[in-house]
């Protein structure tokens, strides 16, 4: 009898642990890309270059989901008085991103419109900086065109300006984390 309950002991201890270690890859994988920019827009270009909607990818809403990343500050306007475009300009490692029929392309920054009550954190930080900031991305514009309307489901603008593309990473809000230090 005792050694009945031992096994089924052992085989309940068994099935947990399994259940958590399969739990953990998907985990994994999704923090993947709210903190590598990299991976970010490697999983962005799957979405905007995938035609099918019953394709995995492209059921991939990552729209208002928080990320964190790290960049460098390549400008910083504050809010004041008379400043009605306040924003953090930050250089992010360039990658290939695809923008479906218009090609591809490299985006190597995002643009952020700190919310009032985020200002704060950014005081003490100037251009020239490394920093981990969060930001929440926000939908991207489609009017109607397919691959727009993709890319605007993971935070992806496609400007066209004079027949060319450009990809755009857009985002809502904007929090320093921590400066890096060199």
């Amino acid at each position: 009898m005792n050694s009945l309950i031992f096994r089924t002991l052992a085989l309940t201890a068994w099935i947990a642990g399994t259940s958590v270690s399969c739990a953990q890859p998907a985990q994994i994988q999704k923090a993947t890309w709210s903190t590598d920019w990299a991976t970010y827009i490697r999983e962005a270009s799957k979405v905007i270059e995938t035609e099918s909607p019953s394709n995995g990818a492209a059921a991939l809403n990552l729209v208002g989901k928080q990320v964190e990343w790290s960049g460098t500050v390549r400008t910083i306007q504050r809010p004041g008085p008379k400043e009605t475009n306040a924003h953090v300009n930050l250089v992010m490692p360039e990658a290939p991103i695809s923008m479906g029929v218009w090609g591809s392309g490299k985006v190597n920054q995002i643009g952020l419109r700190p919310k009032p009550d985020e200002w704060k954190s950014w005081e003490g930080v100037s251009a020239g900086d490394k920093v981990v900031f969060r930001t929440t991305l926000s939908e991207g514009i489609g009017g109607g065109n397919p691959t727009m309307e993709r890319a605007a489901k993971v935070g992806v603008i496609i400007a066209i300006l004079n027949d060319k593309a450009t990809p755009l990473i857009s985002a809502e809000g904007g929090t320093l984390i921590s400066k890096v230090r060199p």
